[in-house]
């Protein structure tokens, strides 16, 4: 909220031009800086709602604005063809918003509700318009009656608005997002490459076995000759079959030996030798 009170009104003799709830003036402000830039961000002055019927309108700070109608003809009638201006570019950027969408509908309707006011009700402010009791219109055959300045204000000396620049063209519409064309496409090359991932971690499980040349096994898993990694695990696996083989040699021989030994005891040994004498 600015901090300089510079003028009160009163609503009887006006009618809202729209749905006032929808004249959010942060809002707006926000709206007409992106698209059309700082200039048109001050143009509606600031209020706090004093009573149901009463309104407090505010600046940042000195200077006071000036009303309309204390400006010398000539000043006066470039400050309203300004006003004019930006009030027509505005409007143009609601037709803009119109085009994009029913989402947008709302805020465009607001905007052209704002740009409604009495012509009286029009300021100078730091070189610019600004409009007080935007967004309502004088009821038919009610008197046009300035409001009071609150407290007190200097009046400084009226200052000649800047050249009005040429009307340029509409306000470019904002562009709308336009989705990638091949972004189907990649969403399926990626289910496409998740779909071979599992195939390649499912396949190995010997669950299915598919012929492929050039091919060993390691127990009942097709595995590739040509893989170094592979091809040491079957050299590995080959040398504890192996060891595993010798061993059991081993212990069938030492069997073997165990037992002739047990079969040729010292009775045994005296019976087979032939006697002495003879």
């Amino acid at each position: 909220m600015g901090a300089l009170l510079f003028s009160t009104t009163k609503l009887s003799g006006l009618h809202a031009a729209g749905r006032t709830a929808d004249l959010q003036r942060e809002l707006l402000a926000a709206m007409l800086e992106r698209h059309l830039g700082p200039a048109y961000a001050g143009l509606f002055a600031e209020f706090e709602t004093r009573d149901s019927d009463t309104r407090d309108w505010f600046v940042d700070a000195a200077p006071a604005p000036i009303n309309i109608r204390d400006l010398p003809p000539d000043h006066a009638a470039a400050l309203k063809a300004r006003c004019d201006q930006q009030v027509a570019a505005i409007r143009a950027l609601a037709d803009c918003l119109d085009a994009d969408g029913a989402n947008s509908r709302n805020l465009a309707r607001a905007l052209r509700d704002a740009t409604i006011f009495p012509p009286e009700d029009l300021w100078f402010y730091k070189g610019a318009p600004l409009i007080v009791n935007w967004g309502f219109a004088r009821s038919d055959g009610q008197s046009a009656t300035v409001a009071a300045i609150a407290g007190a204000t200097v009046i400084l000396d009226p200052v000649a608005p800047p050249s009005v620049p040429a009307p340029t063209s509409a306000p470019e519409p904002p562009r709308k997002k336009r989705w990638f064309p091949w972004f189907p496409v990649l969403l399926w090359l990626i289910f496409a490459g998740l779909v071979a991932r599992i195939y390649a971690d499912l396949l190995p499980a010997c669950a299915l076995q598919l012929p492929a040349p050039f091919t060993n096994a390691i127990g009942n898993c097709p595995v590739a000759v040509g893989d170094d990694l592979v091809a040491e695990g079957l050299r590995l696996q080959r040398q504890v079959e192996q060891a595993e083989l010798d061993l059991a040699r081993q212990q069938q021989t030492c069997a073997v030996q165990r037992q002739g030994a047990n079969n040729f005891t010292p009775a045994r040994l005296a019976a087979a030798q032939p006697p002495l004498g003879n």
